[in-house]
């Protein structure tokens, strides 16, 4: 189920894209607004991002073997920083071609329809962004997460493009020189948005790949659950990390040392299914029982 439906949002995500690239490209030209153009290569770029999520997605579905025995989830978090770098690049590549337009001068005034591609590309983005961060979300894929960030840039950029193509197009009606280049301006000013989008989806990829501990609220919840068990004294040690979507746990819990062999496995047995049963993203858990070594004083933390 969850492998089908994020191959359903990577598909979804690079056919609107080949739309919204051809409309845009062809809108841009026609109607002589760079703003439009650029974005359409933005576009573009978002297709090249849409085969590596679907690359990443297949990868992530095998089931683990000798030579991967946790799975090959993280090749979603690969996928989640290559996606991040792309829309830092696509960023940097706007604020270079909207600077050197500027410089050059003479800018044209854009035709009122290309408004309506820009408008058309902010609605449709909009929508793509909503439906592929709802899945990524739900079934706690990152580069899902990340795709749909990656529309939220493009739906970013349209509507800079939609303002700038607005002011420059009323500027030549109002014979206003200076609102010529608010078409540029405008694609500068969306382009930090989008480096800035696209770090935070790379620095979110580089914690999963170094092995980060998740937050200190998932932590407490862990070793709550565990406590909560009838026989579990304290929790001497909690090690967890993502991979991918899984989360790994290792703990090291205090039992009463007079307990067997057979019984303290069937306790630790009893702590791994309960945090799996409460935490769904919790692929694998590894217990390690220690006698208890100050006599039943609890560790609550």
């Amino acid at each position: 189920m969850r492998y089908r439906y994020c191959l359903q949002a990577a598909i979804v995500g690079i056919l609107v894209n080949l739309i919204l690239f051809a409309v845009k490209m062809i809108f841009g030209y026609m109607g002589g607004s760079q703003a439009l153009v650029s974005d359409a290569f933005h576009s573009g770029g978002d297709c090249l991002v849409g085969v590596i999520v679907l690359s990443a997605i297949w990868i992530s579905s095998r089931p683990a073997d000798r030579e991967h025995p946790y799975g090959h989830w993280k090749a979603e978090s690969i996928a989640q920083g290559v996606v991040g770098l792309i829309i830092i690049l696509i960023g940097a590549n706007l604020i270079f071609q909207n600077t050197r337009m500027i410089l050059e001068g003479d800018p044209v005034v854009p035709r009122y329809f290309t408004m309506l591609a820009a408008m058309f590309s902010l609605v449709l983005k909009e929508v793509t962004f909503r439906y592929t961060f709802h899945l990524g979300k739900k079934y706690s894929s990152p580069v899902v997460t990340a795709s749909a960030y990656e529309h939220r840039s493009d739906a970013l950029s349209s509507m800079a493009a939609f303002l700038g193509i607005l002011a420059a197009y009323l500027g030549g009606l109002w014979g206003i020189a200076p609102l010529y280049y608010f078409d540029l301006l405008a694609g500068i000013m969306v382009s930090f948005l989008i480096i800035r989008m696209g770090y935070k989806v790379a620095r979110e990829s580089i914690f999963c790949l170094m092995d980060s501990m998740p937050s200190e609220g998932i932590q407490k919840e862990i070793k709550k659950e565990a406590l909560s068990l009838k026989g579990v004294k304290e929790i001497h040690e909690l090690r967890a990390r993502y991979s991918g979507p899984c989360l790994h746990v290792d703990m090291v819990i205090g039992v009463d040392g007079s307990l067997n062999v057979e019984e303290g496995h069937c306790l630790a047995q009893k702590v791994e299914d309960r945090l799996k049963d409460k935490r769904g993203e919790i692929f694998s858990v590894w217990v390690h029982v220690h006698p208890c070594e100050n006599d039943g004083s609890f560790d609550h933390v």
